[in-house]
């Protein structure tokens, strides 16, 4: 029966669970059951909102377009295009690192309140995906060594990248190891979580799965991503190896391949987690709304959008030109022709 002592009406949200005494939790979760559903909160705009989440797509984007297909094309494009390419590829580079600095200093903090499992869930497959998305854009860079004459990287984008890219490496490990180890596999939460399944309410599971049974759909789209991702690079090493080029592009292509798997994957735990919220919350879902932040994710990618449309928009001036170049000759000759019937005085 449960403890009428015990004032439900105190637990607003997940982290007040713990703001009690620990040995109190599963007494707080056996007075209260219908509390169980703080654990996975609402959503948040500014983690997983529409922006945020066509920012994450985005990401996802490049790294296909910039790490297998870039592998791919590379060698099969002119000095010019192969120069504005690793230029787009260097831009990508750093939009990414960028990104994920920020993302990462913002999950630490977020998890220092005690978030939401849905939230920890989120960050935790953000921070995989980010720092596998580096990887994958780190790993096709060596392409532009390779050929008569190398692309150089100057000395300052050099020394940013490095500094960006140990920075992200150390604070996305270190929020996937909190995570991991410490958010979401605490005693405390684990007695949560059992508390609530005795009291007949499931509650989905962290990011460090202990229970196999949910994961079914997560392991079709797995396997199906695997079987094209194998099938994806054996087609590429026969384009490569019918092509007569060097071997290491074939490496390259199929360590990127892999390094994509992996942010696809990470990418589909959270689109997964968002499901999941919306089927939870139903009316009170949060994460449709726009924020201030969205606006601000979505803005980091157009630097590389300028970049990368630039041969379209010099393509699409071509067909303007003589238009152009008329108008200003018939321009010039009616301000010349007045000029010419004037007759100097004698």
């Amino acid at each position: 029966m449960p403890n009428t002592t015990f004032d439900c009406a105190s637990l607003h949200q997940f982290s007040d669970f713990f703001a009690i005494n620990t040995t109190n939790v599963t007494t707080a979760v056996e007075a209260c059951p219908e509390k169980c559903s703080l654990a996975w909160g609402k959503g948040n705009p500014d983690l997983s909102g529409i922006g945020v989440f066509v920012s994450y797509i985005l990401q996802l984007a490049v790294c296909l377009l910039l790490g297998p297909c870039y592998a791919i094309v590379y060698r099969f494009l002119d000095r010019k295009r192969q120069k504005h390419l690793a230029e787009i590829h260097i831009t990508a580079l750093q939009t990414t690192v960028f990104l994920a600095c920020p993302i990462a200093v913002a999950s630490i903090i977020d998890l220092k309140r005690r978030p939401t499992l849905f939230e920890a869930r989120f960050v935790y497959y953000l921070n995989i995906m980010e720092l596998l998305a580096a990887c994958v854009l780190v790993s096709t860079m060596v392409l532009r060594r390779e050929g008569d004459e190398a692309f150089p990287i100057e000395t300052r984008e050099t020394i940013t990248l490095v500094l960006g890219l140990t920075i992200q490496l150390g604070l996305s490990i270190g929020v996937i190891h909190w995570v991991d180890r410490r958010s979401l596999s605490a005693k405390e939460v684990r007695a949560f979580v059992t508390a609530c399944e005795r009291s007949g309410v499931v509650v989905p599971i962290p990011p460090r799965d202990w229970a196999n049974k949910y994961n079914k759909s997560l392991k079709g789209f797995l396997g199906v991503l695997l079987l094209i991702s194998i099938g994806a690079a054996v087609g590429i090493y026969l384009l490569i190896a019918k092509s007569k080029s060097k071997s290491r592009p074939v490496w390259l292509c199929l360590v990127s391949t892999g390094l994509a798997t992996g942010v696809a994957y990470s990418f589909a735990k959270m689109h997964l987690a968002r499901v999941e919220l919306a089927r939870l919350s139903k009316n009170d879902y949060a994460d449709n709304e726009w924020g201030f932040g969205q606006i601000v994710a979505l803005f980091a990618w157009v630097p590389l959008l300028v970049e990368a449309s630039i041969p379209l928009l010099i393509a699409g001036s071509g067909p303007l030109t003589p238009v152009w170049t008329r108008a200003k000759e018939a321009v010039k000759s009616k301000v010349q022709k007045p000029n010419d019937e004037v007759e100097p005085e004698q």
